[in-house]
């Protein structure tokens, strides 16, 4: 169940990056079902969005 590598390093960081644009294996194990809109958006999406 461990995604691996990229998780870890999300979750040793010092701010954590619960963004839309983090892919479902993560969401999954990071249990944010319902929490997060329902698909990964990334970062270029999500910045258009902000203008």
């Amino acid at each position: 169940m461990w995604p691996g590598k990229e998780v870890s390093n999300m979750l040793s960081s010092s701010e954590p990056n619960y963004d839309t644009a983090n892919p479902a294996y993560i969401r999954k194990y990071l249990r944010t079902y319902g929490l997060t809109p329902p698909r990964a958006e990334s970062y270029e999406v999500q910045k258009t969005r902000c203008r």
